[in-house]
């Protein structure tokens, strides 16, 4: 029995991945307002609770930074735990006509349209709520939020309907590694940001960060580009040229990473040492221009994977951040008094 070519089943597929494609906008909608719902009444007085004084003492773009890593924890959980049986499913055997559980009137299509939301919303989120975002993050994010939306509508487009299909499952994949690859590494932050003063522990947890982010863009970049390969006669001139940039792109924002957090490991087995960490270079050309900038006017220097997981660097000091340490106690006074008024009402 000849051997079947990967997604032969989806490569004759001509129909939109869903009936609930339209709505699209009304579920991208929803799933924003449900973030800003999470992050208001449940992450941030959470945030008080767990990190306590870790968590107030921090400037407030810190702050904000403490919260995208427990939101993009809390929802790419949510996205590991809903999505693996259907991305698994349409990759092996499923279409997107096929009911989720047998007698569902949802389909498969149906429930990875909401998936694909989900993971725009979440990158959304990140755009707008942090500070500071690194340009190779930036193009990450915008990247992986338009290439999603594409992906989904791509069908209605009849020249591309002949590799509508096999792009929206190969965004998938592209998804599924994105999330699991970086799901780690938000998680290393929250523990860094509980115990900072365990240099020790935290340089080991960088460190496996760092590996497991290499092992995770390695193996993703076999699977999605042997798939692509595979699939070469299929697919129109514009996603033969496209989708091999994008990937370099990705990859380089995951590598990006890898450098910060590595970087990280050595800030934090110096200070078990007790030395003096020194400002380092961890942004490239433009962030470093950028954040020299900032300190020159008295703001503290905050490193970035290029992925977006924000790696809130705890840097050695000058004069200038001394005088602005001072000033900043009363501001951290005041948001104490501030948060513990409010965590009093919460727990009312």
């Amino acid at each position: 029995m000849p051997h079947e070519p990967p997604l032969a089943h989806l490569r004759h597929e001509k129909a939109v991945v869903s009936a609930i494609v339209p709505y699209t906008g009304l579920i991208l909608s929803i799933c924003c307002v449900l973030m800003f719902l999470l992050r208001y009444y449940i992450l941030e007085p959470l945030a008080i609770l767990i990190f306590k004084r870790n968590y107030l003492g921090l400037d407030p773009n810190r702050q904000r930074g403490t919260i995208n890593h427990m939101m993009a924890v809390a929802t790419k959980a949510l996205l590991l735990l809903i999505a693996s049986y259907p991305v698994i499913a349409i990759i092996a055997v499923r279409d997107f006509r096929a009911p989720l559980v047998p007698g569902s009137a949802l389909r498969m299509g149906d429930a990875l349209v909401v998936i694909s939301e989900i993971f725009c919303a979440m990158y959304i989120f990140e755009l707008l709520w942090r500070t500071q975002v690194s340009l190779i993050g930036q193009l990450h994010h915008i990247g992986a939020i338009v290439i999603a939306q594409s992906a989904i509508v791509l069908g209605f487009d009849p020249s591309h309907s002949s590799d509508a299909g096999i792009e929206f499952v190969l965004c998938l994949i592209w998804g599924f590694f994105d999330v699991l690859a970086e799901f780690h590494p938000h998680l290393a932050m929250l523990i860094y940001r509980y115990r900072p003063a365990a240099h020790g522990l935290n340089a080991r947890v960088l460190r496996v960060v760092a590996c497991t982010e290499v092992v995770s863009t390695t193996v993703e970049t076999v699977v999605v580009m042997s798939l692509f390969g595979s699939l070469w006669h299929d697919w129109t001139l514009g996603l033969k040229i496209a989708t091999p940039i994008l990937h370099c792109l990705f990859s380089y924002a995951q590598l990006s990473g890898v450098r910060t957090f590595w970087a990280m490991a050595a800030d934090e087995d110096r200070k078990a040492k007790g030395e003096v960490v020194v400002p380092h270079r961890t942004r490239g050309w433009w962030g470093d221009r950028w954040a020299r900038a900032r300190v020159g006017m008295g703001e503290e220097k905050e490193g970035e994977t290029g992925g977006g997981v924000a790696m809130d660097v705890e840097r050695g000091g000058n004069s200038t951040q001394g005088r602005v340490e001072r000033k900043k106690d009363v501001r951290v006074s005041e948001r104490e008094k501030v948060s513990k008024a409010y965590l009093g009402i919460v727990r009312k």
